[in-house]
């Protein structure tokens, strides 16, 4: 049977109604707001710890601020969404940019926020794999795990992580379309 053949229409209902996903969303974006906060203010009180411990003291100390600083790139990445969201629910929608906001912020920090957090695993891994060597070579730690190893391998994973994402970020430009009222 070929589906060109094919005359009969079937009508599809939408999974979720509009007051529905708007509901959804409130309850949903709520606590990611509050965990973004927490998450700023936490990672803040981490990254004066570290500083007033001295970076250069040690490379576990430099990885751990690392991951501190990218931890708090992806929460502050990831605070505009909600706040443009309840900003175009809670606030009449008549102004343009209150309008486009959360397509804005989406476009903006969300994908940001995905980086962030890419680079925030690796650097886990990284931290893993340093706490792994120090229980297969006890003696040799030193030798193996230096500061200036580790600031090397921290660039290269920052930086290699945000050149594979280079070719996207070219390829979805943001650009702003006037509609006509």
């Amino acid at each position: 049977m070929d589906i060109s053949d094919i005359t009969e229409v079937i009508p599809v209902s939408p999974v979720l109604t509009i007051v529905t996903y708007e509901l959804s969303m409130l309850v949903l974006l709520l606590p990611l707001c509050l965990l973004s906060l927490l998450g700023l203010v936490t990672n803040s009180i981490n990254s004066v710890v570290f500083i007033k411990q001295g970076l250069t003291s040690d490379s576990t100390t430099l990885s751990l601020f690392a991951l501190t600083l990218s931890d708090f790139l992806g929460c502050l990445f990831m605070l505009p969404h909600p706040v443009c969201f309840y900003l175009q629910t809670l606030v009449v929608p008549d102004n343009p940019v209150i309008r486009n906001c959360l397509v804005l912020s989406t476009m903006t920090a969300t994908y940001p926020h995905i980086i962030c957090t890419q680079i925030t695993c690796w650097i886990t891994v990284y931290i893993s794999v340093e706490r792994a060597i120090c229980v297969v070579f006890p003696l040799r730690v030193k030798l193996l795990i230096q500061y200036k190893n580790t600031v090397i391998i921290l660039v290269f994973l920052t930086v290699a992580e945000i050149a594979c994402h280079v070719p996207f970020i070219i390829n979805c430009p943001v650009s702003l379309v006037a509609r006509p009222e």
